[in-house]
Order: C-alpha cells, then sequence, then structure tokens
C-alpha cells in the first residue's frame, strides 16, 4: 500500500488532510478506549452471547432516524480511525476486538450492527477464522472478507 493510499479515508476515496483533525483526535480517543473495553471483554463473551448482542442492537437500532449521508460519514470515519488505532496499541487489538469496539461506538450513537465471524479453509494458508463489523451493507471493520464462509452471524 502506498503512504498516500494508507491516509484515504475508505469508501469516500478522500484524502486526509490537516483540517481533518477535528474530527480525527476525538474518534481516535474514542477508538483506544472502546479497544481496551473490547479486548476486556474478550474474555468473557461467546458466540451465544455475540449472537444475542447483535440480534437485540440491530432490532433497538432498526430505526435511528439518522439520515443516510450521516451515517455514511460516521461509518468511513470509523472503517479509517479503528483499524488505525487498533495497530498502535500496546495490547493484541486483532479484528475481533476491532468489530466489538466499532460495534459499541455505533451503539452509543443508536446504531445497529453485527458482528460476524467467518472460517476459510484454504490449501495454501490452512484454516483460518476472521471477524468484521456490518452495518447494513457494509463492512466496517475487518478488511478483506472475501472467501470467508459466515459462521456466525446474526
Amino acid at each position: 500500500m502506498s503512504r498516500a493510499q494508507s491516509h484515504r479515508i475508505p469508501e469516500s476515496g478522500k484524502e486526509l488532510k490537516p483540517s481533518d483533525l477535528v474530527w480525527f483526535v476525538p474518534c481516535f480517543a474514542r477508538a483506544i478506549y472502546h479497544l481496551a473495553r473490547a479486548r476486556l471483554k474478550l474474555r468473557r463473551v461467546s458466540p451465544i452471547a455475540i449472537k444475542a448482542r447483535n440480534r437485540a442492537l440491530l432490532e433497538a437500532f432498526a430505526d435511528n432516524g439518522i439520515d443516510a449521508g450521516s451515517l455514511e460519514i460516521l461509518l468511513d470515519r470509523l472503517s479509517f480511525t479503528i483499524p488505525r488505532t487498533a495497530g498502535r496499541m500496546p495490547w493484541r487489538a486483532d479484528c475481533l476486538v476491532q468489530a466489538f469496539a466499532a460495534q459499541d461506538i455505533l451503539a452509543s450513537k443508536s446504531i445497529g450492527s453485527a458482528v460476524v465471524i467467518g472460517v476459510k479453509n484454504d490449501d495454501c494458508d490452512g484454516f483460518a477464522a476472521h471477524a468484521w463489523l456490518e452495518c447494513g451493507s457494509r463492512t466496517i471493520t475487518g478488511g478483506e472478507i472475501q472467501g470467508y464462509a459466515e459462521l456466525l452471524h446474526s
């Protein structure tokens, strides 16, 4: 990935400018907090609990009254901030931790989402598991998910 590409906001393709610090700094701080909480939560979560939370959040926030434009901006910012923050944490903040953190941030804004866990059996790489967060038809965290069969969803 080139340096220019790493500073693009996903989906919008816009370059991150110094004026974007107005939203990036608070998002970065919030991401640190939620990544830490998600890491602690990971110790005591079960697949049944993930599925139940997905269903509860999707039902509770089915009609959140947020206009599509504002939602897209929020999702762009979240999908930009979470992985970049996770990579700088002194603890392991891999795909499931990132999905939990992003889901908590969206839930705090009354936006429903679902953590998805998938598996892939590749002849070259062997067995692999991966987690990502979906909000509507968008994948918010998790990067490249093609090739993974959904194992757990809402």
